[in-house]
């Protein structure tokens, strides 16, 4: 199987690594210090390291999903319980595809960070790019599937229902009559 077809050029900049890698991936993880300024979570959440997932067609879908210059925000579940949650890109120093491809920013990294935090921690990200993607776990739907499913606007529902049951064709002019 092929890894996604990725722009390098866009995994330079936080914003632009998470947008390609949403694009070409089922889920992304973003690695975040969740204490940092402007970091809106759970309050049990608080911590150096705190990796929040991010898919486009997740089983439970971010309809909400805003990525802008300023970092992004959505709707996540924790628990079942929906919160909001607001990540500056300041906050950010991973952005990972669920097959290891990503870019880091070591810099950005909590100094009371565990040491190996992130996947595949290397410097040259065209190298991690090469790699072949590995099989996708159980638990995702197949490929196919993702591809034909389609992601309605936050505006849109589906309604179920509206299909008309089959009837009998009315009678014609001259219905049979019982002959007594």
């Amino acid at each position: 199987m092929k890894p996604p077809a990725i722009d390098t050029a866009k995994l330079m900049t936080k914003e632009g690594a998470l947008l390609e890698l949403l694009a070409t991936h089922f889920s992304v993880l973003v690695y975040l210090d969740s204490r940092r300024i402007g970091v809106v979570v759970p309050r049990r959440l608080r911590q150096p390291v705190l990796a929040l997932q991010l898919g486009l067609n997740l089983p439970n879908p971010i309809r909400d999903l805003l990525i802008d210059d300023d970092g992004w925000s959505a709707t996540l579940s924790f628990g079942g319980e929906p919160h909001r949650v607001c990540v500056p890109w300041r906050a950010v120093f991973g952005i990972f595809g669920d097959t290891g491809i990503g870019k880091d920013w070591p810099a950005d990294i909590p100094q009371d960070a565990p040491q190996n935090v992130l996947p595949q921690r290397a410097a040259d990200v065209t190298r991690r790019i090469q790699l072949p993607m590995p099989p996708l776990p159980k638990s995702h739907p197949p490929l196919q599937a993702q591809e034909k499913r389609r992601t309605l606007p936050p505006w849109m529902r589906i309604i179920e229902g509206g299909k008309s049951e089959k009837k009998d064709p009315p009678p014609g002019p001259n219905p049979p009559t019982k002959a007594s």
